[in-house]
């Protein structure tokens, strides 16, 4: 009993200094290249574990990556899939002298319960429904947005973004708060909920 509160100790210490993002390249799924991996592909992929993860509680089942050079730079995709979402993680890097750089991602793999949650969050917020309002087309696009992009807008952590495309909305939704912290409408920022 001792060891297993001291487990839990260091398991909560681990997610309050991370900030709840969990990164967890043991419980990962192994990278499966498509194509021929670069030469580097064991320091490429020990980086990449830190560097990748899924939604929190979630677990990667199936990792892909795909790699091609532009002169002395190795470009890389990578895509994470999740049993829980029938959309995928992706994630650009790239890789020179040793260091690997992300250069980009797009982060849809939300399971389907945290997906339908933060649109109906998003629904239930007044400027969003002005915003759409009657002609609403389409079901909306939902994705993760990490906290060193969510900071610029809010605070560093991960948000929901909630966007229909058509009209175009979008909003930020916290999940621990269940509520929209922004909204865009158009080209334009409609409001700022900041606390």
């Amino acid at each position: 009993m001792r060891y297993l509160n001291i487990l839990l100790a260091i398991v909560f210490t681990g997610l309050i200094l991370t900030g709840g993002c969990i990164t967890a390249p043991e419980s990962s799924a192994d990278i499966t290249w498509i194509g021929t991996p670069p030469d580097d592909r064991k320091v490429i992929e020990s980086k990449m574990a830190t560097m990748i993860s899924p939604y929190q509680g979630a677990v990667y089942e199936n990792v892909t990556a795909s790699a091609s050079k532009e002169n002395d730079r190795i470009n890389i995709h990578v895509t994470g899939s999740i049993s829980s979402s029938q959309y995928p993680d992706l994630y650009d890097f790239t890789y020179h002298n040793k260091e690997l750089v992300q250069v980009g991602y797009l982060l849809e793999a939300v399971p389907d319960s945290i997906r339908n949650e933060a649109i109906n969050v998003a629904l239930r917020n007044e400027d969003v429904k002005a915003a759409l309002g009657s002609g609403m087309t389409g079901i909306p696009s939902v994705k993760r947005i990490l906290p060193e992009t969510a900071a610029n807008y809010y605070v560093p952590k991960t948000l929901i973004s909630v966007t229909w495309i058509q009209q175009p909305v979008s909003a930020l939704v916290d999940m621990d708060t269940r509520s929209v912290v922004r909204v865009w409408n158009g080209e334009a920022q409609a409001t700022a909920y900041l606390h």
